[in-house]
């Protein structure tokens, strides 16, 4: 099965960072999400066709998503959440207390 690797984009905000990327045909029975030693990885095995007949074809019908992001020591592990809706995955990621940034009152 062929790899694809989805266009992605970083956001940071001051409490966050979000990853957005596009996968289109992936839902959320076939999309998996999993962080293993600070490596966070999304898949998503797709099938445009189904049981359709193709009479003719010029792209793939079968392929996989796949892509992984090291994540810094300043995100909250436990605080992640993805959203994924028409074909869009969000993933927020918090950034923990230590990194958010402080306001530093002078006395």
């Amino acid at each position: 099965m062929r790899k694809i690797v989805p266009l992605t984009d970083i956001i940071e905000r001051d409490n966050e960072y979000i990853i957005i990327s596009d996968l289109p045909g992936a839902t959320k029975d076939t999309l998996s999400i999993d962080i293993d030693k600070n490596i966070l990885t999304f898949k998503s095995a797709v099938n445009l066709n189904g049981d359709l007949k193709v009479i003719y074809r010029e792209f793939e019908d079968s392929f996989e998503y796949e892509r992984s992001f090291r994540l810094g020591n300043d995100i909250d592990h436990d605080g992640i959440k993805a959203k994924l809706e028409n074909g869009v995955l969000a993933i927020v990621l918090p950034k923990s207390e230590k990194a958010k940034p402080k306001k530093i009152k002078i006395e």
